[in-house]
């Protein structure tokens, strides 16, 4: 669904007449009501990055400094989730995985130039150990921040199209509480249980997790 097929949906949901995009009388207005789609869509999206991070990861590249104590990490990473950082020399085919670190255990840590083989992240400032004598290659692997819905035929491409309707109903759900209206409840029902189905759908794309469970090999499996 794009933006536009959301504001008919809540406007559907909250029994507000006419139910076109175009139509902008009434309250909510059209600019709340994709306010409200945006909100929705974010909860949702930062409620499973945290369960299922790599059904959203994305990855860029920075520099360490050779010989520094610390560097800023690009600004794309500012408040994000990080989920991996690599070193490599030529090319990612080369990457080297590094260890995650916590910041209190720092000081405890070989900081004699050498080969690094674990980071900590602290705000937007990242440490390798043992620090690198030359520059060297980063690629961070984390969650991105969404570019807000905003033109009608945008569509919140994170999710199953199947799943889309979700985030209009989480929308109604919202108006219809601030509006203390007697469908909120009904409507916040509605959106838990396709949260759950969400949940459900997210899980299944990739047997990467503890929740997936894989069937018994058959008698003519070879291993």
């Amino acid at each position: 669904m794009d933006l536009d097929a959301l504001v008919v949906w809540v406007k559907q949901l909250i029994n507000k007449k006419p139910a076109t995009s175009a139509d902008d009388t009434g309250d909510p207005s059209n600019a709340t009501t994709k306010a409200f789609i945006n909100v929705a869509r974010n909860e949702l999206y930062n409620r499973m990055a945290a369960q299922f991070p790599t059904r959203f990861s994305t990855n860029v590249d920075g520099t360490y400094t050779g010989g520094a104590m610390q560097v800023t990490m690009p600004t794309a990473l500012f408040g994000r989730q990080i989920l991996s950082v690599f070193w490599y020399v030529t090319d990612i085919s080369t990457a080297m995985p590094m260890a995650c670190r916590n910041i209190a255990e720092l000081p405890n840590m070989p900081g004699i130039s050498g080969t690094p083989v674990a980071y900590v992240v602290e705000g937007t400032r990242i440490y390798l150990r043992p620090i690198p004598s030359a520059n060297m290659n980063l690629r961070y692997v984390y969650v991105p921040a969404l570019a807000a819905l905003s033109a009608g035929s945008d569509t919140p491409s994170e999710f199953p199209i199947d799943q889309h309707a979700l985030i209009g109903t989480l929308a109604a759900a919202k108006i219809a509480a601030r509006n203390m209206d007697t469908t909120a409840d009904g409507l916040d029902a509605l959106a838990k249980d396709g949260i759950n189905q969400l949940h459900d759908a997210m899980r299944a794309m990739v047997g990467d997790d503890g929740y997936v469970i894989s069937a018994p090999p058959g008698p003519f499996d070879i291993y």
